[in-house]
C-alpha cells in the first residue's frame, strides 16, 4: 500500500468493524492500540450525543452549500421549531430581493398574486391535501430565509412545512378586498410560509382561489410547473387513480452548480464588457426627490397579430431570436434619447444552465439581471447590429450567473450603470397557468 496507515470500516452481521493496517517500520503496536482505543472512545461519544437528541439534526456535512460552520448549523437547529432538511446559500437575485425586503419591510414589490374561479363543488380537504403533497415535492416551498446568527444570508429548508391555507366567507368581503388585505399583509421571509392560498367561498357551487407567493421562491418559468402539478394531484385524489409525476430535481442541485462556477473568470469577462463605458443611459423622467416607498404602476399595451408576425418574420430573416430583436430596437431607442451610439441597460435572463440535468423541471429562482451593451457605428446596418447583439448575448450567457452588484462595482457609474431593465419572458406555460383568472370546472 502507498499509505503508511489505512483504516477500513465495514458493517457485517449487523456489527461495525474497523481494521487498521499499518507499516510496522513506522509505528509500534502499542501506538496503534492507543490510537484505536482513542478512536473507539470518540466514536462512542458521538453515538451517545446523537442518541440523546430528541430529533435528528443537520450537520455541516449534510448541507448542500459547503463552508457553513457548525456553530451556524447548531444555531439554526435551535432557532427553528421544526426539523431542518437542508441549508444553502442564496442566488444573486435572491440576495437582491432579500436586501429589498429587509430595507423595505412594507413593500409588496415582490409579492406575486394570481386568482381563478372554481365552478362546482370544491372539496376543501382534497384541495388542502393537494397543496400538502406539492409542498412535500418541492423543497423551495418549505424554505425560510435567515440573516441573523449566520455569517451570510442562508435559506433553510424544513423537512415538513405546509403551504398556508385559509378558507374565508365570500359574503363578508369581496375577492378584491381579500386580495388587497393579502397584499398588505406581505411576507415575513424568516417566519412565514412563503406561499399561501385563500379560498373565498361564494356558495356551495362557486369559489374563488387567491394564490400568493414571494418572488424570492421562484420565477415565472416555475409557475406553469406548480399549477400543472397541483391540478394533476387534485385530479388523482378525486378519481382515486395513481399519481404519475416525474421525479423532482431539487433546487439545491443548482446551488451546488452555482458554487462551482469560476467567479474570477466571470468578473474578468464583465469587467472587459463594460470597459470604457462612462455615460449613463436612461429614459427621460422627472427629477424629483424620492418620497416614501416605490409607487408601482403599470401600463400595458398589445401589439396586434400583424405586428407580432412582422417582428417574428424579421427575426427569422436575420436568424436571431425575437428577444435579440427587441433588445436591439430598445438599444437604438436609448441611443436616440441619450444622443450616444453606446448604451447599457439591464436584461433579465432565465439563468437555467443547459448542462444541469432536467433544469427545465426545477422549481426555484434562477433568473438574474445582467447588463446589455448596444454599440453601433454611424454607417452600420441594422442587420449587422442584430447579429452583433446576438453573438454578444451568446458570449455573455456562460457568465450570466454573476451578481449584478459585482458587475456594477467594476464601473465608475456604480449602480448608475443600469438605469432600467427590459424583460422578455419566454417560457413554457401550461393551459392551467394560461387560464389563471378564468373559471375551472371541478
Amino acid at each position: 500500500s502507498p499509505y503508511k496507515l489505512t483504516l477500513n470500516g465495514l458493517i457485517a452481521g449487523g456489527q461495525l468493524t474497523f481494521v487498521c493496517s499499518y507499516d510496522s517500520s513506522c509505528y509500534r503496536l502499542e501506538t496503534i492500540e492507543r490510537f484505536m482505543a482513542d478512536f473507539f472512545a470518540h466514536l462512542q461519544t458521538i453515538i451517545a450525543h446523537c442518541a440523546a437528541k430528541e430529533r435528528p439534526e443537520l450537520t455541516p456535512s449534510d448541507c448542500s452549500s459547503k463552508g457553513i460552520e457548525l456553530a451556524e448549523v447548531e444555531a439554526l437547529n435551535q432557532a427553528f421549531d421544526y426539523p431542518i432538511e437542508d441549508i444553502y446559500r442564496l442566488t444573486p437575485m435572491q440576495e437582491g430581493m432579500l436586501f429589498h425586503a429587509l430595507t423595505n419591510h412594507h413593500s409588496a414589490t415582490y409579492l406575486e398574486q394570481f386568482a381563478f374561479t372554481v365552478n362546482g363543488k370544491l372539496e376543501v380537504s382534497r384541495f388542502q391535501e393537494s397543496l400538502r403533497q406539492l409542498s412535500a415535492r418541492y423543497a423551495i416551498l418549505r424554505t425560510a430565509f435567515v440573516t441573523s446568527g449566520v455569517k451570510q444570508a442562508l435559506q433553510v429548508v424544513g423537512k415538513q412545512r405546509d403551504i398556508e391555507f385559509t378558507v374565508v366567507d365570500g359574503s363578508a368581503k369581496s375577492v378584491w378586498e381579500y386580495k388587497e388585505l393579502d397584499k398588505q399583509r406581505g411576507f415575513d421571509l424568516r417566519h412565514d410560509a412563503l406561499m399561501r392560498v385563500t379560498i373565498v367561498q361564494e356558495n356551495d357551487q362557486r369559489s374563488h382561489v387567491l394564490w400568493s407567493f414571494h418572488h424570492i421562491l421562484m420565477d415565472g418559468w416555475c409557475l406553469g410547473i406548480i399549477i400543472q402539478e397541483f391540478f394533476t394531484i387534485y385530479r388523482s385524489l378525486t378519481s382515486g387513480t395513481p399519481l404519475l409525476l416525474p421525479p423532482v430535481q431539487p433546487f439545491s442541485n443548482y446551488i451546488r452548480w452555482l458554487e462551482k462556477q469560476d467567479a474570477q473568470q466571470a468578473r474578468a469577462y464583465w469587467g472587459n464588457y463594460i470597459s470604457g463605458y462612462t455615460q449613463h443611459a436612461g429614459l427621460p423622467k422627472r427629477s424629483v426627490p424620492l418620497k416614501g416607498d416605490y409607487d408601482k404602476q403599470e401600463h400595458a399595451f398589445v401589439l396586434d397579430t400583424e405586428m407580432t408576425e412582422g417582428l417574428q418574420q424579421v427575426a427569422r430573416q436575420h436568424q436571431v431570436t425575437l428577444n435579440t430583436l427587441i433588445q436591439t430596437i430598445w438599444g437604438l431607442l436609448l441611443q436616440k434619447y441619450n444622443r450616444s451610439q453606446d448604451v447599457v441597460f439591464g436584461a433579465v435572463v432565465s439563468g437555467r444552465p443547459a448542462e444541469l440535468p432536467d433544469v427545465e423541471r426545477m422549481v426555484g429562482l434562477f433568473i438574474n439581471t445582467i447588463p446589455v451593451r448596444v454599440t453601433s457605428g454611424g454607417q452600420q446596418r441594422v442587420s449587422d447590429l442584430l447579429r452583433q447583439v446576438q453573438e454578444t448575448a451568446l458570449s455573455s450567457e456562460r457568465h450570466s450567473f454573476y451578481p449584478l452588484y459585482e458587475i456594477q462595482s467594476q464601473s465608475e457609474l456604480g449602480q448608475g450603470l443600469v438605469d432600467h431593465i427590459v424583460v422578455f419572458e419566454n417560457y413554457p406555460v401550461t393551459s392551467e397557468a394560461m387560464n389563471s383568472g378564468d373559471a375551472y370546472e371541478f
